[in-house]
C-alpha cells in the first residue's frame, strides 16, 4: 500500500508545467470519457410516463416547427405561459429535436450523457482554478462520477434542465475565478462578462441557480484561503467583503429580474398556492422540523445511497412526526450552526463549501410554498460542494500522518466510489422505460400513492392506443389491477380511502368512460374522484363532459335544462383551477360557444363566468 501511495504521489506532483499541462488534458479527456461510458447506456432508453410526454412529446408547436426559426420564436416569445419557461432548456430540446428528429426520446437521452461528461468536466476546472491543488479537484470529479444519485437528472429527459444549469452554473463559477486572479482591467472584464452571460444561461436553464450570485460572492471572498494554508489562518478577510459585494451586484440584479419573470408567468399558469393553508408561523415550524431531516436524508442518499427513488415518502407532512425526530430536527439546526461559526473562526478554506451547500439548497427548502421536499435531482449541482469538503480535510489529515490516514483514505475513497458505482449501475437499469421504473417503484415497501397512478396512467394510455380490442381489455385489465393494489394500500381502518388516492381513482373512472360502462357507473366512478379532491381539474373536466353529453341526448326539456347547468356549473369550478397554458383561451372560448349554440337558455349564467 505504501509503495502504491508513493506512486500516487509521485503522479500527482508533474513538478514542471508542461507535465501539469499534459496532466490536466490527460485528466479531462479520461474524467469526459469515463463520465460519458457509464451513462451511455441509457441513450436507448425510452420515455417516462411522468411530465416526459406531457411536457416534452406533447409540445411540437414548440419543438418540432418546420423551420427552427419559428420554433425559437415560439419558445422565446409565443408560448406563454407555460408550467416551465426554461428558455435554454427549450431551446436545447428544438435543436435536439431538428438533429434527431422528433419525438425519439433516444437523441434527448444522448445529448443528456454528453452534457453530463461536460458537467463533470467543468466541476474538475473549476476546482482546480479555485483551489490550484490538483488533487482536490481530481478526487472530487472522480467522487461525483461515481453518485448513484446523479442517475435521476441523466437517465430522466426531464433532467436536462439540472445538467445545463449546472453546466453554466460552473462556467460562472469558472469565470469568476479567474476574474478575480486576472493581472489586467481588460482581461478581468472579459471574465467579469462571462460570469454574467454564463450565469443568465444558467437561469434560463433552471431558476434554481437564482442563489448562485451568493455561491459567487463566498469565492471572491475566500478563493485565497482555499488555496493557501497560511492565508485561512490568518486573520479574516473583511477587506475583501465590500469589493466582492458590489462585485455580484449585477448579477444579484439578474437573478432577482429573471425570478420575478419566472414567477410571474407561473402564476398566471395558476401553479403557485394550490392546497398548502399554513399560516407565517405554522409555516416556519413546518420548515424549522422537515429541513433539518431532508439535510440528513440527503447525506444518506449521498454517501449511502440505497433504496433510491424518484419519491420519498418521508420526510413528509403527511406523517406525524415522534419526539426522537423532532430532537433529530433540533440537534442538526444546532451542529449546523456551530459547524458554520467554527468554519469562520478555524478553517475558513472550507466556508466556500461548508455555506455553499446549503445556499444552493434554498430553492428546494420549499421557503414560499409546499412542493417536494426531496428529490435526487436538487442535489445534482450543489453535490460537490460536501464532496470537496470531504476530499480536502481527507488530503490535509494524509499530509499530516501520511503512513496512518493515507492507507485509511484510500480503502475510503475505494467503499465510496465503489458502493455509489454499484448502486448507480442497478439504479440506471430501473430507468429503461415507464414499465421498469414505476414496476421498481412499486416494489418498494413504502411506494408512494403516485407510483400507483403513473403506472396505471402508463397502461391506460397504451390499451387506449391499441387497435385491437381484446388487446385494449387486457391493457385494461392491466392498468385495474394497478388500482385494485393502491385501493388496498391506501385504504385506511375505517375503509375510507386516502384522499392523496384521486388521481389513481381517475384511472377507474376513464376506464369505465372508455368500456362504455352505463352511465350511473361512470358518473358513480367521477364523483368518487370528486369526493376525493373537489378542485381535481381532469375530474371537474370530466364531469363537465358527462353532463353535457347527457343534456345533449336528453329528450326531455327539464332534464336537458337540469343537465346542461350541471355541467355549466361544473365548468365554472374547473375555470378556478385549470392551468392557464398558451392554448387555454383557444379552448376556453370553444367551449362558451359550444354551451351558447346547443343549450341558448344559459346565456345569462354564461356572461357571468370569469
Amino acid at each position: 500500500m505504501e509503495a502504491l501511495l508513493s506512486r500516487v504521489r509521485h503522479v500527482l506532483a508533474a513538478p514542471t508545467e508542461h507535465q501539469r499541462r499534459w496532466r490536466h488534458i490527460l485528466t479531462v479527456l479520461l474524467l469526459w470519457l469515463g463520465a460519458f461510458a457509464l451513462y451511455l447506456p441509457s441513450a436507448e432508453y425510452d420515455y417516462i410516463y411522468y411530465d416526459d410526454v406531457r411536457i416534452l412529446a406533447r409540445h411540437p408547436e414548440l419543438y418540432h416547427q418546420p423551420q427552427f426559426l419559428d420554433g425559437l420564436k415560439a419558445i422565446v416569445l409565443e408560448q406563454f405561459p407555460r408550467e416551465e419557461p426554461l428558455l435554454v432548456r427549450d431551446i436545447s430540446w428544438a435543436l435536439d429535436s431538428r438533429i434527431f428528429g422528433f419525438p425519439n426520446p433516444h437523441g434527448f437521452h444522448y445529448v443528456n450523457v454528453l452534457l453530463h461528461a461536460c458537467v463533470v468536466v467543468l466541476l474538475f476546472l473549476f476546482l482546480l482554478a479555485a483551489t490550484r491543488r490538483y488533487a482536490v479537484a481530481l478526487l472530487t470529479a472522480v467522487c461525483f462520477v461515481s453518485l448513484a444519485i446523479h442517475v435521476e437528472p441523466v437517465a430522466w429527459v426531464m433532467g436536462r434542465k439540472d445538467l445545463l444549469a449546472s453546466a453554466f452554473g460552473f462556467l460562472a463559477l469558472l469565470a469568476h475565478s479567474r476574474g478575480i486572479d486576472a493581472g489586467t482591467r481588460g482581461r478581468r472584464g472579459l471574465w467579469y462578462a462571462g460570469s454574467l452571460a454564463f450565469l443568465a444561461l444558467a437561469l434560463f436553464s433552471k431558476i434554481g441557480t437564482v442563489v448562485l450570485p451568493g455561491l459567487l460572492f463566498l469565492l471572491a471572498v475566500f478563493q485565497p484561503a482555499m488555496r493557501e494554508p497560511a492565508v485561512a489562518r490568518a486573520a479574516f478577510p473583511w477587506r475583501r467583503i465590500l469589493p466582492a459585494l458590489l462585485g455580484v451586484l449585477p448579477h444579484l440584479l439578474l437573478s432577482l429580474s429573471v425570478c420575478r419573470w419566472y414567477f410571474g408567468v407561473l402564476t398566471q399558469y395558476g401553479i403557485l398556492d394550490r392546497g398548502y393553508t399554513a399560516g407565517p408561523l405554522q409555516h416556519l415550524c413546518n420548515l424549522l422540523l422537515i429541513n433539518p431531516m431532508v439535510f440528513v436524508r440527503y447525506l444518506q442518499l449521498l454517501f449511502l445511497p440505497n433504496g433510491l427513488s424518484l419519491f420519498y415518502n418521508w420526510p413528509s407532512l403527511a406523517l406525524p412526526f415522534s419526539a426522537g425526530q423532532v430532537a433529530l430536527s433540533g440537534a442538526v439546526i444546532l451542529l449546523a450552526t456551530a459547524g458554520g461559526i467554527l468554519l469562520l473562526v478555524k478553517r475558513r478554506d472550507l466556508v466556500f463549501y461548508g455555506l455553499g451547500f446549503p445556499m444552493l439548497m434554498i430553492p428546494f427548502l420549499n421557503l414560499k410554498f409546499i412542493g417536494i421536499w426531496v428529490a435526487n435531482r436538487y442535489l445534482y449541482f450543489p453535490a460537490f460542494c460536501l464532496l470537496a469538503g470531504v476530499v480536502t480535510l481527507a488530503l490535509d489529515g494524509v499530509r499530516r500522518r501520511p503512513r496512518i490516514l493515507g492507507p485509511a483514505m484510500v480503502a475510503l475513497l475505494l467503499v465510496f466510489c465503489v458502493g455509489n458505482g454499484y448502486q448507480q449501475r442497478r439504479y440506471l437499469a430501473v430507468w429503461r422505460d415507464s414499465e421498469t421504473l414505476w414496476s421498481y417503484e412499486l416494489q418498494r415497501p413504502d411506494a408512494a400513492v403516485d407510483v400507483y397512478g403513473n403506472l396505471a396512467s402508463r397502461r391506460y394510455m397504451a390499451a387506449i392506443q391499441q387497435s385491437d380490442p381484446a388487446a385494449r381489455e387486457r391493457g385494461l385489465r392491466q392498468a385495474q389491477e394497478v388500482t385494485a393494489r393502491a385501493r388496498a394500500a391506501y385504504t385506511g381502518p375505517t375503509g375510507a380511502l386516502s384522499p392523496r388516492m384521486y388521481r389513481v381513482i381517475f384511472i377507474d373512472a376513464l376506464i369505465a368512460i372508455v368500456r362504455g360502462e352505463p352511465t350511473a357507473r361512470q358518473l358513480a366512478a367521477l364523483q368518487e374522484v370528486e369526493r376525493l379532491n373537489p378542485n381535481y381539474d381532469e375530474v371537474l373536466w370530466q364531469l363537465m363532459v358527462f353532463h353535457y353529453r347527457q343534456a345533449w341526448v336528453a329528450t326531455e326539456d327539464a332534464v336537458r335544462r337540469e343537465q346542461a347547468r350541471l355541467a355549466l356549473d361544473y365548468y365554472a369550478r374547473d375555470l378556478k383551477v385549470e392551468y392557464r397554458d398558451a392554448e387555454f383561451a383557444a379552448k376556453d372560448r370553444a367551449v362558451r360557444q359550444g354551451f351558447a349554440q346547443d343549450f341558448p337558455f344559459l346565456k345569462p349564467e354564461l356572461e357571468k363566468l370569469p
